[in-house]
C-alpha cells in the first residue's frame, strides 16, 4: 500500500509546524510575567553601583518581544519611525548565526 497525497486529508507537516510555532497561552503568560519581572527588576536596579540595568532590560525586551505580539507591532512601528534610535537595540536582539567549522580545523 503506497501511501500518497490523496490519501491524507490534510498535510501533517505543516498542520506540526504551525502547531510548534505557536505559544500555548500559558507559555505567553509565563514569558510576560517574566520580562515585566525583570524590567521592574532593572529599574530598581539603577540606582545601585553594579551595572545590572542593561542585562536585566535587554532580557526583559527579548522575553515581552517573544510572548506579545502587540509589544512586537509597537516594536516594529517605532524601529520604522526612529530607525537611528532603534540600530542599536536591534543589533542586540537579533539572533547570531552559529559559527561553521572551517574546512582547516577539520584536516
Amino acid at each position: 500500500m503506497s501511501l500518497n497525497a490523496a490519501s491524507f486529508p490534510f498535510d501533517p507537516p505543516a498542520e506540526t509546524a504551525a502547531r510548534v510555532r505557536r505559544l500555548s497561552s500559558l507559555h505567553r503568560v509565563v514569558l510576560l510575567s517574566a520580562g515585566i519581572f525583570l524590567g521592574l527588576a532593572a529599574v530598581l536596579s539603577a540606582p545601585l553601583p553594579v551595572p545590572l540595568e542593561m542585562p536585566l532590560a535587554g532580557g526583559s525586551a527579548m522575553l515581552i518581544l517573544k510572548a506579545s505580539p502587540r509589544a512586537r507591532r509597537l516594536y516594529v512601528k517605532g524601529s520604522r519611525r526612529w530607525p537611528k534610535t532603534f540600530k542599536v537595540s536591534d543589533r542586540l536582539l537579533r539572533r547570531r548565526k552559529k559559527a561553521e567549522p572551517s574546512d582547516a580545523a577539520e584536516a
